[in-house]
């Protein structure tokens, strides 16, 4: 599967730059994989000049999540997107969609797919696989950690990489500086001085929460870890629906805030079972968490409920008259999901006996539920010693044991001199190193790099596939942004039939480019 380079979403439709008929586009959940769907339809029914889809005679989004039991691709799309007067069958809409000179299917939130696993009955799981409507150009947008098995040997993979610095920078200028050079001069200087928000602000949805937030209240002040910052956008969401009520509250208390232990376990539990789920029915939650925190949920906005489509199996009956819609519930973003989970583990890691720590968290994986741990270590202290214990004893949890323990920490001050310790000496990034590994030491180096923090050296070892727009891309996929304060840099590249890869020019270049941004390097090395 080939990855590729684009500049804007437009690239996706352009044949003359991704000419497969199959794009996977994937991304961590809040990267845009939604919003570029949205787009997308709305460029296609304004037909615009500039619209990428304006010559596209048939455009089809389908939101997976919404496709339980409906195995027919016609059946979806009579039951989702006709009108219910229509007359036309399924028969029909087939013989349209083939005699159509092109047609565009977008396949939305392939993760939440309830009938991913029927291989040789969906024919959605047909169409991604490239056995169905091989000439229709099919795009299927899943979170990372979700990729299908099946895929069609020319899919072309797009990746959503979230807001790097420069992104967040255009979109400070965009949102406030046109009006206030000085709050944006502001908010970048929060940023600076909040070091470990630049991974959580990498998801678009919270560096734009930062951003707005930053920019109304100028009293706002930085944020030592991912945990304060959290707690201050829920107490931020709370007020807001206070304030609607006429409550009299403190601003910026987050003891206001109530607590729900049914909703911590039960996001607890449907996180870390064998099967996460993220949607829930409607009426099964409710009497889960009970009416009270359900509503508040519900009025706050971070739940948000959804009809969705429900196969009823009865027999001797058509299948159109058994379909029946149904309410299901979700969260606005995953990280409410994890932010709750969190509480539950804090909980019950401060106070239930190491072994059941162990038990319970032996099958989850950090690379997908990072947050739940960090979270659960800024909660409590006590639970935060525990569970940091456990990560040191995994395989490649020693990085990330050092993200959570920053969690404890009160002031940015204390961020920086823990973070300096780690970076004193030699950081390696190889490619055996599992994605957990990485990942926690690409968070390090940007923690360090953002707090000013000198990094003493830098070795990939085998791990560097190319130099992208000032950022390392690694094989794993994982990008590692500027690191301004690095001193010396070396890449050893990976072996192609028993000898190292020969970078080409212009990947010297690129890396050249990257290493002079550092004021602080004095050798690199390739």
């Amino acid at each position: 599967m080939e990855a590729v380079k684009l500049k804007s979403y437009c690239d996706i439709f352009n044949d003359d730059i991704i000419s497969s008929k199959r794009i996977l586009l994937e991304g961590d959940p809040g990267y845009g994989k939604s919003t570029f769907t949205l787009q997308a339809a709305y460029d296609w029914c304004t037909a615009s000049d500039s619209s990428p889809l304006k010559d596209v005679a048939i455009f089809i989004l389908l939101p997976l999540r919404l496709l339980g039991g409906i195995l027919s691709i016609c059946l979806a799309i009579k039951l989702l997107l006709m009108p219910g007067e229509s007359k036309l069958s399924e028969e029909d809409i087939m013989e349209i969609l083939l005699n159509s000179p092109s047609v565009v299917l977008i396949l939305d939130g392939y993760d939440e797919y309830p009938d991913k696993e029927i291989f040789d009955q969906s024919e959605i799981m047909k169409i991604i696989a490239g056995n169905m409507f091989a000439n229709f150009k099919v795009i299927t947008c899943t979170r990372s950690a979700y990729l299908p098995n099946n895929l069609d040997v020319e899919t072309v993979k797009v990746c959503l990489t979230g807001f790097d610095d420069n992104a967040r920078d255009e979109y400070i200028r965009r949102a406030v500086a046109v009006n206030d050079n000085q709050a944006a001069r502001r908010i970048n200087d929060l940023l600076t001085r909040s070091p470990v928000l630049s991974d959580i602000c990498q998801v678009p949805l919270f560096c734009v929460m930062f951003v707005h937030i930053s920019n109304e209240e100028e009293s706002m002040v930085s944020f030592a870890s991912v945990t304060t910052f959290f707690r201050y956008i829920l107490t931020c969401f709370y007020e807001h629906m206070w304030n609607r009520e006429g409550r009299d509250r403190k601003p910026n208390d987050c003891s206001n805030i109530p607590d729900y232990p049914k909703l911590y376990r039960l996001l607890f539990d449907s996180l870390t079972g064998n099967t996460q789920q993220i949607v829930w029915q409607k009426d099964e939650f409710k009497a889960n968490v009970g009416n009270g925190c359900y509503n508040e949920l519900i009025t706050i906005g971070i739940l948000i409920e959804e009809d969705i489509l429900k196969k009823n199996d009865k027999p001797n009956m058509a299948t159109v008259s058994v379909i029946q819609r149904t309410t299901v519930v979700r969260f606005y973003h995953k990280l409410f999901a994890e932010w709750y989970a969190a509480n539950y583990l804090a909980q019950y890691a401060g106070s239930f006996f190491p072994f059941w720590l162990r038990s319970t968290l032996k099958d989850i994986n950090p690379v997908d539920l990072q947050f739940v741990f960090r979270f659960a270590c800024g909660i409590n202290k006590k639970a935060a010693s525990r569970i940091i214990n456990y990560l040191k004893g995994m395989e490649d949890g020693q990085s990330f044991a050092s993200l959570c323990f920053i969690e404890q920490v009160d002031k940015a001050d204390e961020v920086v001199a823990m973070v300096k310790d780690l970076c004193t000496g030699d950081v390696t990034i190889s490619s055996t190193d599992s994605k957990l590994l990485q990942r926690s030491t690409i968070q390090i180096l940007d923690i360090a790099a953002k707090g000013d923090i000198p990094i003493t050296s830098l070795y990939l070892n085998k791990s560097f596939k190319e130099c992208e727009e000032g950022v390392f891309v690694l094989h794993s996929g994982l990008r590692l942004n500027r690191l301004l304060t690095v001193e010396k840099i070396h890449i050893e590249t990976e072996k192609v039939n028993d000898e190292p890869r020969i970078l080409t020019e212009e990947e010297v270049t690129m890396i050249l480019r990257y290493g002079l941004r550092s004021e602080h390097l004095k050798e690199l090395c390739v």
